[in-house]
Order: structure tokens, then C-alpha cells, then sequence
């Protein structure tokens, strides 16, 4: 009976250092779990703001883009207008010289007569 007790108790020994062994492998890696996780929620700190300064630099240079498409917008309109106004200056050079021409004309016909 004393021998069947002593390897009861020493089975019992054996079992609570392995269970005991386990808990403290166990505790590790929570702990390990817990750092990790604090790891992570860091970087998603440090990605959520670059997030939003990025959307913030988008939403700079679309703002830019809308600018230039509306400085390209009022070139364009401005060489229409600039295009016009040649295309009319050389309706009335043409018809200033045509009434150059038949002055000199005139002229001529004038000194004609005159001679």
C-alpha cells in the first residue's frame, strides 16, 4: 500500500510539473499575443495617419488638377477670342488696302489729268 501511495504521489508530482510546465509555456506566449498585439495596433496608428495625410495630398492635387483644367479652359477660350480678333484685323487691313488701292488710283488718274 506505502509503495502504491509513494508512485501515486509521484505520478501526481510528474503531472502537476508538466501541467505546471504548460501554464508557464502558455503565459509566454499570451505575454508574446499581448506584444504583438501592441505592435500591431502601433503600426496601424502610424499607417491610419499616413492614410490620411495621403488622402489629404490627393485631395490637394485634385484640387490642383481642377485648377490647371480651369487655367487650360480660359487659354483656350482666350486664343478663340485672340484668333477672332486677328481673323477680323485682317478682314479690314484687306479691305484698307483695297481702298488704298483704288486711291492710289484716284492719284494716278488725277495726275493723268493734270499733266
Amino acid at each position: 500500500d506505502k509503495d502504491y501511495a509513494q508512485g501515486e504521489l509521484e505520478d501526481l508530482r510528474a503531472r502537476y510539473d508538466a501541467t505546471f510546465k504548460e501554464v508557464a509555456e502558455m503565459k509566454a506566449k499570451l505575454e508574446d499575443c499581448v506584444a504583438a498585439r501592441g505592435k500591431l495596433e502601433r503600426e496601424k496608428k502610424y499607417l491610419d495617419i499616413d492614410l490620411k495625410a495621403a488622402t489629404e495630398q490627393q485631395d490637394l492635387l485634385a484640387k490642383s488638377l481642377e485648377d490647371v483644367q480651369s487655367q487650360a479652359q480660359e487659354a483656350s477660350t482666350l486664343a478663340s477670342d485672340e484668333a477672332k480678333q486677328i481673323s477680323a484685323l485682317k478682314t479690314k487691313i484687306a479691305a484698307l488696302e483695297g481702298q488704298l488701292g483704288s486711291k492710289g488710283n484716284e492719284v494716278q488718274d488725277l495726275r493723268a489729268q493734270v499733266q
